[in-house]
């Protein structure tokens, strides 16, 4: 019993703001590290923070984004005191996004993004190869915000965030980036403040440019549920920032029906084996 109930506990994991920090790991490390994005886009001001995850760490199979799983990070007080009392009397007026970034390969496989969007899968997945390489350009968002451009506005370095306005090159997250990541996503990849947002994970499917990017979501299908055509429905884990400024992961969690008959399931492997050993 002890077994099955250990399979619906929840992995819960605070992350908290003025914690140590080093520059943004970004796309040209093969390694990106996960970071959050907010701008406004009328008063032409925008934030950035490390979320101190790297991109090998936080896959769709990986143990740190599993179900059940919930990462919370409190409020970066840089993010409170840019947008003050906007965040939570006009949240609408503010988007947000997370993303991460790997474009040191090449062909099938060989880049590696990780991006919030509100599109269905099926939008997602009529990203194109040719545009998905492209994706790399909004690096130079990252390399200016971490201030390691000639010139550039920001130090990620010293707090774990920063902020940028639109004279700060591409540092402000529309010059640098933007919701499209630089105009060659099929998706926004921003929501306004207080709306949750699902994940994805894209890499190009071949060296063909014109062929479809192989895209995944987070989350699971589950199997048992008989409801839809298909036999099964797909439940998302969603990514949320909060109108105080707080975010959180959290990854969907199947039904206790389904835990049930998971378990069922292992038990009735359990008893096949024992019956070959014991013929």
């Amino acid at each position: 019993m002890n077994k099955i109930k250990s399979l619906a506990v929840a992995v819960a994991l605070a992350i908290t703001a003025g914690s140590a920090h080093a520059d943004i790991a970004d796309a040209t490390t093969g390694n990106g590290e996960l970071f959050l994005a907010v701008y406004d886009p009328v008063a032409k001001v925008s934030y950035i923070r490390d979320l101190s995850i790297f991109m090998d760490d936080f896959l769709p199979t990986s143990t740190a984004s599993a179900p059940g799983t919930t990462l919370t990070f409190s409020a970066d007080s840089l993010l409170t005191s840019t947008f003050g009392s906007q965040l939570s009397s006009n949240p609408s007026s503010l988007s947000w996004m997370v993303g991460a970034m790997d474009s040191t390969g090449s062909g099938a496989n060989g880049q590696r993004y990780l991006s919030t969007t509100n599109a269905s899968l099926t939008t997602v997945k009529t990203q194109s190869n040719a545009q998905l390489t492209q994706f790399g350009v909004s690096n130079d968002f990252l390399t200016a915000s971490n201030g390691n451009l000639p010139g550039a506005f920001g130090d990620v370095a010293a707090a774990g965030s920063a902020t940028a306005v639109v004279g700060d090159g591409f540092a402000y997250f529309e010059n640098g980036m933007g919701p499209r990541w630089v105009n060659k996503s099929v998706f926004d990849a921003t929501a306004p403040v207080g709306q949750s947002m699902d994940f994805f994970f894209l890499t190009p499917s071949s060296t063909s440019g014109l062929a479809k990017a192989n895209v995944t979501q987070y989350g699971f299908a589950d199997p048992n549920d008989l409801l839809v055509p298909n036999g099964k429905t797909f439940e998302a884990s969603t990514w949320t920032l909060g109108t105080d400024g707080t975010m959180t992961y959290v990854a969907a969690v199947p039904e206790a029906e389904t835990w049930a008959l998971f378990a069922a399931g292992l038990l009735m492997v359990g008893a096949v084996a024992r019956r070959k050993m014991s013929a």
